[in-house]
């Protein structure tokens, strides 16, 4: 199952079943002429990062931001390469943004680090991705009594590089975790509310 969550208005807007020999590509671009983007960003995670399906988000008017794993190889390694080198020069003369959170509940203490930059010199290919702006990294320490972990994860996108941006989709991963089904999240870019599904009739 498929599911479209409205971060704003924090309801479900759609779902699509995925059939029992397919996976949840298929069923994406089938959910998404569903849905009206204009103004809004669509955040999927490494399952949904293809190049028919950035192109779709752009299409219909929205903006997407797309976890980036091994499904897409060659631009994963490109943009962690990228990141581990700015890294290691602190960002020196490269031009990006950057912002940090932390919860701490229960005896756990975690603490979210983002960047993201629109530098894309050093990516091969770019032009298969529709209005690619900007990547992005984000790096995730916890505590949790003896225990002390690092997870990192790169992402590419169609918005600035706006780093306050990026918590929403870095919020969309953690809830995949916890989930069989893959739920993707749309966010308002204004202040106005999140635009209903295409074909809801209005009361």
């Amino acid at each position: 199952m498929v599911s479209a969550w409205g971060c704003r208005n924090r309801l479900v807007l759609g779902q699509e079943a995925t059939d029992e020999k397919s996976n949840e590509i298929t069923a994406i671009p089938k959910l998404l002429e569903l849905l009206e983007f204009k103004g809004c960003i669509v955040n999927i995670d490494a399952m949904g990062c293809q190049t028919k399906i950035a192109a779709q988000i752009v299409g219909q008017g929205g903006d997407c931001v797309l976890g980036l794993k091994g499904n897409q190889s060659t631009l994963h390694e490109e943009v962690e390469e990228f990141f581990t080198t700015a890294s290691a020069g602190e960002f020196a003369n490269v031009v990006h943004d950057h912002t940090e959170e932390a919860d701490k509940d229960h005896g756990r203490l975690e603490v979210r680090r983002y960047w993201v930059t629109e530098e894309l010199s050093t990516l091969s290919d770019t032009a298969r991705w529709s209005a690619l702006r900007s990547i992005g990294l984000v790096e995730r320490e916890c505590w949790i009594e003896d225990r002390h972990t690092v997870d990192r994860c790169v992402f590419i996108n169609s918005i600035p590089a706006d780093a306050a941006l990026i918590i929403v989709w870095s919020k969309t991963q953690r809830k995949r975790k916890d989930s069989c089904d893959l739920i993707f999240q749309i966010s308002a870019l204004s202040l106005g509310a999140l635009p209903p599904p295409a074909g809801w009739a209005k009361r």
